[in-house]
């Protein structure tokens, strides 16, 4: 479903490596919840969840936009995009709670991770938007 890689990974822009490096622990604590329905799985998801959606929300795509505006049309149409993943990973965290059965919790994380992985595509589009201007200020 979700493979969690980036074709920007090689970047050596600071900001994006470490919001990669959070997209990778954001899929690990996802694959340990798919595969465990232990509260303490799920509340781990959930905050890694939100740190990720609002480090790119309030960090990255402000300072790619701001960096990048030649391409400011491009980045203000994915930015458009993935505020719609944005609303589906906070309805997610709004509804999760520790299930009674795994069962309870397999049709909301399909359908976050097919948001995710839509998510993971259009930031990896940003990214390639953005990488081939000179090095980002941190």
């Amino acid at each position: 479903m979700i493979d969690g890689t980036t074709k920007a990974s090689g970047t050596h822009h600071g900001l994006i490596d470490r919001w990669l490096e959070s997209r990778d622990e954001l899929m690990r604590l996802f694959a340990r919840l798919t595969n465990h329905s232990q509260t303490q799985a799920i509340e781990d998801f959930r905050s890694a969840l939100i740190d990720y959606v609002c480090a790119g929300h309030f960090e990255v795509y402000e300072h790619l936009v701001e960096a990048n505006l030649e391409s400011r049309e491009l980045l203000s149409a994915l930015y458009l995009a993935i505020h719609d993943t944005t609303k589906a990973a906070l309805a997610f965290d709004d509804v999760c709670t520790v299930p009674e059965s795994p069962e309870e919790l397999t049709p909301l994380l399909a359908d976050l991770g097919l948001r995710l992985e839509e998510r993971f595509v259009l930031e990896d589009q940003l990214i390639e938007a953005c990488t081939a201007e000179p090095e980002l200020t941190e």
